[in-house]
């Protein structure tokens, strides 16, 4: 019996209890709201998709909201009028939600309002924060006209100006122009305004205008608004954006509204109508979007139109650009490696070595063929001479003659001429080895620039993520879970962030410089860089097949075998000492020849004497005389004391030292395509590994910095995943570049580069580079065979 009374106590209890927790419940009302919005476009519909998420995930355990269609007005004030007064007397709208800046401020203009209603995007020209309506709730929309104003005048000076602003915004804002003139007045501004609603909009730009600020310009299609700001850019006119429907990733030069802020003021907006569902005044919620005020400098367009910003003011300021406007082709790697052949100083110079070396051998050469000679006399002699007054010899006379000389052999002379044609040779091969050298720096420095550029944007990165542990540090200091200290540590990496910034700009500027100098290109001549990629058809290594079997190390010997054959085989240096060795050669050979090797010559002349004075006692007389000669001269030196035996030993030895160092650059090339190969091998498989490690280091850095936020993880920990994520970025988005740098260094000491080979000659060296492993492979496996 007392069992049963307790079962039946406790039932009662329970039901008691779950009575009261039914009570105590909150209910989940259904609510429906209306949308007015400015037009039917994607950026509207987008917003309204973002609030809807937002609002269901927030009140999901207490309201069912629903969302009407919207009513669309078309920019027009009438139609949102007539939009608003339906929807604040409709009994089945709860609340309204006005999305764009003429539904907005129809809705502010109202006397009235019967219903909460809500704009997320009131226009800041005539400080409507300060005013408070029933049913109203607003967030200020854009930087107020006055900041604004300073911000531009910070950045460039102007006493005219021109404000353009839209046909229907200008209509449903009829006070608003009369208080920006009265701003601009005050600083001794002239101020134009222009309405886009009418034609010729750009026409209607006072010449006189220096400057023009934008408003937002809903009525103009996306191209007429980049039409406009590239006008602008080209007129060289400074350029500031009170909206977010021109901005500076468009061209404009200067704004202060950011689209990144969007998600953040549809969450306020949503609290707010959250605050309202739960019972507070609409008027009395946040009027003021905690948008905060960072200015936005597009440096392309700044430098385009001649405007140069502080580097103070660049400091505080975040910078669209990177301010290089550089016109012209962007150059690939394969143009820079094409570039440097054609206009490097050096090469240009060694090929009028070239041409030197063939003058050269005509000079030689010379020596074998006939060589002729004109004289003309005139003599005259004392005539008291005893020669003269016996008549032997004239006291005046005038001559001429003709003088041949043909060498017929001469072992000197024919290995001079073919010494100079093998000196000829080692010259050109040479001049390979110049160009090979100079591709090789090319091709490098412009993967450094890449290089450069790519550790750039990570350091940018880098700064923009500190900003941000900065502003989570100010909200943690603000909650009272951090002191300052935060603070100051996190505004030393900001300014440590933007030095790096600095410094990865100057490694930037200082290697397009030094590739000018290799191209032979104005110094300040900027450089449109092309990225280079593992699949640029102008390199082998973009054959899949080729490219996996460098991780292959079943093939490795063989390919490391076939690639020192192939560099020993092109190899310009080797192919230089080939030349000197056979001009030495020949040299000695010429050396021991000149003991049994006479030289032969033939000689000629033919003289006449056209006139003389000779004494008449004599009894004749060789005026207008012709006298010739001819003769074969055979010469044998056979004694030059130590000097013959002395310039062959001198030739024996000079050939010794030529040979041993070709054969030591065999060694040192052979070394070094192996140093290469060993390089590749590591180098090629870390672009996967790095990519692999900051994938990892991002996702460790986003956690440590989420539990930052929350508190629960120091900044000792969030500073270590910070510097953790950015090595991790510095290497893998340097990865590929340093393989393709290896790549470089490989074909340089291979002999030859693949930008200079045409698709006959890839194709024919790939089939042999397969062909001769397979041959490896099957003779190794027949070596295996027979030895067992």
């Amino acid at each position: 019996m007392k069992g049963r009374v307790m079962d039946k106590m406790k039932l009662l209890l329970l039901t008691v209890f779950a009575t009261i927790s039914l009570w105590g419940a909150p209910q989940s009302a259904e609510v429906d709201v209306a949308i007015v919005m400015d037009a039917q476009t994607s950026q509207y519909q987008n917003i309204k998709d973002e609030l809807s998420t937002e609002l269901k995930v927030m009140t999901q355990s207490e309201f069912k909201i629903h969302f009407l269609n919207p009513l669309v007005i078309d920019w027009s004030t009438s139609q949102a009028h007539a939009a608003l007064e339906r929807l604040q007397n409709d009994p089945k709208v709860d609340m309204i939600i006005t999305i764009g800046l003429v539904s907005a401020n129809t809705a502010f203009k109202k006397t009235k309002l019967k219903k909460p209603t809500f704009a997320p995007y009131l226009l800041h020209f005539e400080q409507q924060s300060q005013t408070t309506k029933a049913n109203m709730n607003y967030l200020a929309f854009g930087t107020p006209f006055d900041v604004a104003l300073n911000d531009f005048l910070n950045v460039v000076s102007f006493k005219n100006m021109t404000l353009i602003v839209d046909e229907k915004l200008s209509s449903s804002l009829p006070n608003a122009m009369e208080s920006l003139k009265r701003s601009t007045l005050n600083r001794g501004i002239n101020f134009h305004v222009v309405v886009s609603g009418s034609k010729n909009l750009l026409e209607q730009i006072p010449a006189d205008t220096q400057a023009v600020m934008l408003t937002p310009l809903p009525s103009l299609s996306s191209g007429s608004k980049q039409k406009l700001i590239d006008t602008l850019v080209q007129k060289r006119l400074p350029s500031y954006s009170l909206g977010d429907d021109l901005n500076v990733y468009d061209g404009v030069m200067m704004s202060s509204v950011s689209t990144e802020n969007t998600s953040r003021r549809i969450r306020q907006l949503a609290l707010n109508i959250q605050a309202v569902l739960r019972g507070e005044e609409a008027q009395q919620l946040p009027t003021k979007f905690e948008d905060k005020h960072q200015l936005l400098i597009n440096l392309n367009t700044t430098n385009k139109i001649g405007v140069y910003p502080s580097f103070e003011l660049l400091n505080k300021a975040k910078v669209i650009g990177d301010g290089e406007v550089i016109e012209g082709k962007a150059l690939s790697l394969s143009d820079v490696a094409k570039l440097a052949i054609k206009n490097n100083l050096y090469i240009i110079a060694g090929e009028l070595g070239i041409k030197q070396e063939d003058e050269n051998i005509k000079e030689v050469r010379s020596v074998l063929l006939p060589q002729i000679r004109g004289s003309l006399s005139y003599t005259q002699q004392n005539s008291d001479n005893v020669y003269v007054k016996n008549g032997f010899y004239a006291e005046k006379s005038s001559m001429g003659a003709i003088k041949v000389h043909q060498v017929l052999f001469s072992e000197k002379a024919l290995a001079a001429l073919e010494i100079q044609k093998k000196v000829k040779a080692a010259t050109v091969a040479q001049q390979r080895t110049l160009e090979m050298d100079v591709v090789e720096q090319a091709t490098t420095m412009f993967l450094n620039i890449l290089i450069a550029q790519t550790q750039l944007k990570v350091e940018k990165e880098n700064l923009k993520l500190t900003k941000s542990n900065l502003e989570m540090a100010q909200a943690r200091v603000d909650a009272g879970t951090s002191d300052l200290s935060d603070l100051y540590h996190w505004e030393s990496r900001i300014a440590t962030s933007k030095q790096r910034v600095l410094q990865e700009k100057a490694g930037v500027e200082q290697a397009k410089d030094a590739l000018n100098l290799i191209l032979n290109r104005p110094i300040t001549q900027r450089i449109k860089t092309t990225p280079a990629t593992l699949e640029d058809p102008a390199l082998l290594i973009s054959n899949k097949e080729l490219l996996s079997l460098i991780s292959n190390e079943n093939e490795l010997k063989r390919i490391n075998d076939y690639i020192v054959q192939e560099g020993l085989k092109n190899a310009s240096e080797l192919q230089m000492y080939n030349g000197y060795i056979a001009a030495q050669k020949r040299k000695l050979t010429s050396d021991r020849r000149t003991y049994f090797s006479p030289d032969v010559e033939f000689v000629g002349e033919v003289s006449r004497v056209f006139d003389e004075q000779r004494n008449p006692a004599s009894g004749f007389s060789l005026e207008d005389q012709t006298n010739w000669s001819a003769s074969v001269v055979l010469s044998l030196p056979l004694y030059e004391g130590s000097a013959r035996g002395a310039r062959s030993s001198h030739s024996q030895l000079k050939l010794q030292q030529l040979q041993l160092s070709k054969e030591q650059e065999e060694n040192s090339i052979e070394q070094q395509i192996r140093y290469d190969l060993h390089t590749i091998r590591s180098s090629y498989p870390s672009i996967e590994l790095t990519q692999q490690a900051a994938k990892a280091a991002k996702k460790s850095f986003e956690l440590v910095q989420n539990n930052y936020a929350k508190g629960t993880r120091s900044m000792t920990d969030l500073l270590v995943a910070q510097n953790e994520t950015l090595l991790a970025d510095q290497r893998s988005a340097s990865a590929i570049y340093k393989f393709l740098t290896d790549l470089m260094n490989l074909q340089r000491d291979m002999g030859r580069f693949d930008f200079f080979m045409d698709e006959s000659e890839r194709k024919s060296f790939t089939k042999e580079f397969f062909s001769t492993l397979e041959n490896s492979h099957n003779q190794s496996h027949k070596t295996s065979k027979a030895k067992e």
